[in-house]
């Protein structure tokens, strides 16, 4: 199912980007749906390549406030603790909550999320203490 996924991603990629739109947000949106797909193949380094450059463009085109940036971190910390580097992933997470808090609040679902995710960060690193205050 995924490398079905995977195929059909690469073919709207490739039409997004012969007409010019590879910063479009449509086609960043691909970028990080095939970073998903990729990881859940286990093809961690491609998603780590693919996320990198939405995560990039984004910014850019975005700028680094924008709540699509942060949903990029928060997909490119996911991958980066899939691949065991999780002190890595622990600075896309605070990033990402710092602008998740900026732009949604505390109360809404998308800083929720991240702030579940820096406390299974903290847990996996082994920082118990830390985890249990993120509850």
């Amino acid at each position: 199912m995924l490398s079905d996924a995977l195929a059909a991603q690469d073919q709207c990629y490739e039409i997004f980007a012969s007409i010019g739109w590879s910063d479009h947000p449509h086609c960043l949106a691909l970028l990080e749906s095939q970073s998903a797909c990729l990881e859940g193949l286990g093809m961690l380094d491609d998603a780590m390549e693919a996320i990198e450059r939405c995560c990039a463009a984004r910014k850019t085109v975005l700028g680094e406030m924008h709540p699509s940036f942060a949903s990029a971190l928060n997909t490119k910390a996911g991958i980066l603790s899939s691949m065991g580097r999780l002190d890595e992933a622990l600075q896309c997470y605070e990033t990402c909550r710092r602008i998740r808090e900026t732009t949604t609040g505390k109360s809404h679902r998308d800083f929720a999320t991240v702030m579940n995710n820096i406390g299974i960060c903290k847990f996996k690193l082994g920082r118990y203490s830390e985890a249990l205050q993120m509850l």
